[in-house]
């Protein structure tokens, strides 16, 4: 009886291949999860839209390392896509706001418009 016998190298790249097939397919899976999320909540409303930043550049100017990039953040085309794709299928229109018009959003609260200053990467004080 003959034994089938492969390189490690093949062996190693084929695994490499298929696992970031399930990355690629599993991120997707929750990108949609999240845009029905979005797109039912915003449905709760009158006359509802839905605004988000426009994210064209941000990867080059993302200053964490190489390494990391990919962990944190996704291509912009990924991640608003399915929101607008849903969205535009239920009527919802759909705006993007420029850079200058989104600064400390993240910072601000959505009820009352406080700024928190943030001190580093410990938190707000």
């Amino acid at each position: 009886m003959k034994g089938n016998f492969w390189k490690g190298a093949e062996i190693k790249r084929t695994r490499e291949k298929y696992a970031h097939i399930r990355r690629k397919m599993q991120r997707n899976r929750q990108l949609h999860i999240v845009a029905n999320q979005i797109v039912a909540y915003a449905k709760q409303f009158p006359k509802p839209i839905i605004v988000m930043e426009d994210l064209t550049g941000i990867r080059t100017t993302l200053t964490s390392p190489r390494s990391l990039t990919g962990d944190f953040i996704l291509y912009p085309s990924e991640s608003s896509k399915p929101i607008e794709y849903k969205a535009l299928l239920e009527g919802i229109e759909v705006r993007y706001l420029p850079k200058k018009e989104v600064r400390n959003t993240s910072k601000t609260c959505h009820r009352c418009g406080h700024a928190a200053r943030v001190n580093g990467r410990d938190g707000i004080q």
